[in-house]
């Protein structure tokens, strides 16, 4: 995309660039943890088909690397972009 002006491309050519450089930025600087939304609804019960997002949208996990990133890092349900997201008040 080096040494060509925006107008040059389709809206989709720019949209799939945005999601590549959010995709390799870090982890922890982008994520919108689905926990803190209104709509995450988790259940008690084990199932592997549940899905907590009640607006039903596909959700990546991030697992931590390690014991002190379970204790003190974030990790959990997450979506690069989501436009239903609302935060819980």
């Amino acid at each position: 995309m080096k040494n060509r002006l925006l107008q040059e491309f389709t809206t989709f050519q720019l949209m799939e660039e945005v999601t590549n450089r959010l995709r390799d930025a870090e982890v922890s600087e982008i994520m919108n943890w689905c926990d803190n939304c209104a709509h995450f609804k988790p259940s008690d019960k084990a199932n592997d088909k549940y899905n907590p997002c009640s607006k039903k949208h596909e959700m990546q996990f991030h697992a931590p690397n390690s014991m002190s990133e379970m204790v003190y890092g974030e990790f959990g349900f997450y979506r690069l972009v989501c436009l239903d997201r609302v935060e819980n008040k």
